[in-house]
């Protein structure tokens, strides 16, 4: 996004996250939406299952929220070195596409467009390929930090080769035919080392360094 003011003087990025306003709200909807889907028809049970979702819930959207502000602070950092900030800390508001409650979410608003001299540099494609890069290296930042449970963050290039298994390949004769070790070959690819398996159609990265 790009933020607009009816003064010209504004200038430089910001980053939004969730209100604790927006967050209260959203667990009002998520736990109504959760009731309509409840069968339950005791009400002694239904009172419990209740008070259980909105425990969960707490838990859960207090977890999305810290991840979100480290999230927007690794934002703000690249988005640093590339211009102004308009807020050198993360801002909160009730925007709706913030209102995930299980999702970490982000609005980067890049410069205000009502400013002459960031509107021109937004024009400019080279800028806006620094303002991308920004965000990806500070949403990769993140990831690293918190990473998916069995997700391996790997760096790919272009000139990667790879490799379709076939049927009777083996991980030796793989690794023997591209002169690479086995055991780099197995953690290039994630693979468990003490049962590493072949799927029959998967796509294997060779690793360049051997």
């Amino acid at each position: 996004h790009a933020d607009a003011y009816f003064d010209a003087r504004p200038q430089g990025a910001s980053v939004f996250m969730l209100s604790t306003k927006g967050a209260s709200s959203t667990m009002a909807r998520w736990l109504a939406e959760s009731e309509n889907k409840s069968d339950l028809i005791d009400d002694e049970l239904d009172i419990a299952d209740k008070q259980v979702r909105q425990i969960v819930f707490e838990m859960v959207h207090d977890a999305v929220l810290a991840d979100s502000n480290l999230m927007g602070n690794k934002v703000l950092k690249q988005l640093r070195q590339v211009g102004k900030l308009h807020s050198r800390k993360i801002e909160r508001a009730n925007f709706a596409v913030l209102k995930s409650p299980d999702i970490p979410s982000i609005l980067v608003e890049t410069a205000f467009i009502s400013n002459p001299n960031e509107e021109r540099k937004l024009r400019s494609a080279s800028y806006q390929n620094k303002l991308a890069n920004a965000i990806l290296q500070g949403i990769r930042g993140y990831a690293q930090e918190r990473p998916l449970l069995g997700v391996e963050l790997v760096e790919t290039s272009a000139t990667d080769q790879r490799h379709l298994v076939r049927r009777g390949d083996t991980l030796h004769g793989i690794a023997a035919h591209y002169n690479v070790s086995l055991d780099r070959l197995i953690s290039t690819n994630g693979l468990n080392r003490q049962d590493p398996q072949l799927s029959v159609g998967a796509r294997l990265r060779i690793p360049r360094d051997g």
